[in-house]
């Protein structure tokens, strides 16, 4: 079985959040303080609510405050789960949370329901709830049945070095030898690991470290007597307690609690003796530390899942401490456990990882106006066609479109450069407003405009941030009409709620030229400074000049060289107050600006 639908009600900054999952690999990305990880402990306290001892409870601090409301009483805080069932025959250990669809008698779920809630008692604030299972509320569940949904957790601030020590508390180590079940002798046969096998291999050492002919004895004796020989000399005649030295416990527990990981540094075996072999974790860097931790973990969930019936493996932040490349590897490792009946939960910030994605697998999460809503790419308006087209085309710039506030898709390199700069002559930084420019290199805007409309207009998820659609209409080519394309994209854009189209009357370069004299000329001091030797007009209308402009630069194809040329000359120009208001922000880009930064079109 696996988690298909998780409802979160009233928990910390989440209001209402209803998420669909995916049965395998499931991906929450977002900006910060958008609710991913609220997302994770909230899935700790359910699915680790069957463990002997809980890593995550429900606090006072953990309940919504209405920030328009801030007085009233906390509403209650409330989780629903619902399991889709791969295998009837898991149904026989979760009897008591199975639900049956009145309308679709073959359809059956698991569902599990918690509330938590405030009681004031002697004027203290208490946590108390209430769990139940299936359709109606009250339903007892069976613990047997809830040690039967588990998981294991990797978390983004983790002290692998600490987590690896021998004897430390919740070595992973340990307990990935504690977890094993099997193993492969000399000759390769599986040998099964239960607890008797385990129980002989701690005999066999106890009764080696204690043989009579054994020098270990005798070096623990020497010690003993040691100590023994102090403590009667100072204690009182006739009081003294003599003590005994003995290994701290021969059970098979106590034993793999001793193992360490090391690095080793040479890959010659004849190495000098007297030379150092390993490096301590501790010697190693963070990164790969971080791998190391994390390879423990999942080689001790796989064993953890072939005893139990359901288990998540949660992971926040996965990119933390590696560089794009390792991140690459690891994920495609993530991806590969597909298949093993371990449903993935990952919660990041890395546009690396988002670009490695399947779409199918991706939730968007967006924190508008202290509201938190979420959006599967699965369940947004993408045709397939979209979803091809997106999963090769979002390299890892493009992929930061879903971290944005504000998203402005341009047509080409030009305006991607110059954006940025012209954003700043109308008052706006768009870096610190969080706005992203994609520049989607042609025409093809509605494979990027469909995520900003709803799929299913009752519940209206899409993406929740402003976008705005820069591009030609070309109708110089056109004898003043508006090109198909350029019809087809306002068309697509016109009835989207948080979508503007602009369209520049001619081309980017044409409405930048003619936007004022002060731009004319600026626009050919640049190119002429490029090409020595042309020379443009300097008589005629502006819209003239404009025209033989467009025809150098298309003739000597550098539209990409003359916008960075003039993204540097606008960086010069930009600090010096008198001529800021000289230079003209052509108006269908001052209107796509303000737009997505603060959602207004004047």
């Amino acid at each position: 079985m696996y988690l298909k639908k998780f409802v979160i009600i009233n928990f910390r900054a989440i209001k209402s959040l209803t998420l669909d999952f995916n049965k395998d690999v499931n991906v929450l990305i977002g900006e910060n303080n958008s609710g991913k990880s609220s997302i994770i402990d909230a899935l700790r306290i359910c699915l680790g609510y069957g463990k002997q001892i809980r890593e995550i409870g429900v606090k006072i601090t953990d309940f919504y405050i209405d920030r328009n409301k801030p007085l009233e009483d906390r509403p209650n805080i409330e989780f629903h789960l619902h399991f889709k069932i791969n295998d009837p025959l898991e149904t026989r250990y979760f009897y008591e949370m199975l639900h049956q669809d009145k309308d679709d008698i073959s359809s059956q779920e698991i569902q599990l329901h918690f509330r938590y809630y405030i009681e004031k008692k002697d004027e203290k604030e208490i946590v108390r709830w209430k769990l139940w299972g299936g359709t109606n509320e009250g339903q007892p569940v069976n613990y047997d049945s809830l040690r039967f949904i588990d998981y294991t957790f990797l978390d983004a601030l983790r002290d692998a070095t600490q987590k690896l020590r021998p004897y430390s508390q919740q070595n992973k180590l340990a307990q990935l030898f504690e977890n094993l079940i099997t193993f492969k002798d000399k000759d390769g046969k599986n040998i099964i690991l239960d607890k008797d096998k385990k129980k002989e291999f701690a005999d066999k050492l106890e009764t080696w470290l204690k043989d009579k002919d054994n020098e270990w004895k005798y070096l623990i004796l020497e010690g003993q007597t040691n100590v023994n020989k102090h403590l009667h000399d100072s204690d009182i005649e006739g009081e003294q307690t003599p003590i005994d030295i003995a290994f701290s416990g021969y059970d098979y527990k106590d034993i793999v609690s001793n193992l360490q990981l090391r690095i080793p540094i040479f890959s010659n075996k004849e190495s000098n003796e007297n030379e150092l072999k390993y490096f301590n974790l501790n010697q190693n860097g963070l990164g790969q530390n971080n791998l190391i931790y994390a390879a423990t973990i999942l080689g001790d969930l796989l064993n953890k899942k072939a005893k139990g019936h359901y288990h998540a493996l949660l992971i926040e932040e996965p990119e933390a401490h590696l560089h794009p490349q390792k991140q690459n590897t690891f994920f495609k490792y993530l991806n590969d456990l597909k298949g093993k009946e371990i449903q993935i939960f990952i919660t990041s910030h890395s546009p690396t990882i988002t670009a490695k994605t399947d779409l199918e697998f991706v939730t968007v999460l967006h924190k508008d106006k202290n509201e938190i809503s979420s959006l599967a790419l699965k369940e947004s308006s993408l045709t397939l066609e979209n979803r091809k087209y997106l999963g090769k085309f979002l390299d890892v710039t493009k992929s930061q479109l879903f971290f944005a506030k504000g998203i402005i898709l341009v047509e080409g390199i030009s305006e991607a450069l110059l954006l940025p700069i012209f954003s700043k002559f109308i008052g706006y930084d768009l870096m610190r407003h969080g706005i992203e420019i994609v520049n989607v290199n042609g025409t093809s805007f509605n494979h990027f405009i469909n995520l900003f409309i709803a799929k299913d207009q009752e519940r209206k998820k899409s993406l929740n941030s402003y976008c705005a659609v820069l591009t030609d209409n070309d109708q110089h080519r056109y004898s003043g009409n508006k090109s198909d394309r350029a019809r087809n994209v306002e068309e697509i854009c016109e009835n989207v709620d948080k979508v503007l189209c602009r369209l520049a009357q001619n081309t980017f370069e044409y409405e930048l030229f003619v936007a004022s004299e002060f731009n004319a000329r600026l626009i050919r001091f640049i190119y002429e400074k490029m090409h020595t030797k042309t020379k443009l007009k300097r008589s005629g209308t502006l819209e003239e000049k404009a025209v033989e402009f467009l025809n150098e630069l298309d003739k000597k194809k550098d539209k990409a060289e003359f916008a960075h040329n003039m993204a540097i000359l606008l960086e010069k120009i930009y600090p010096i107050k008198c001529l800021i208001n000289e230079f003209k922000v052509p108006s269908y880009i001052e209107i796509a600006i303000k737009w997505v930064v603060n959602g207004s079109k004047n």
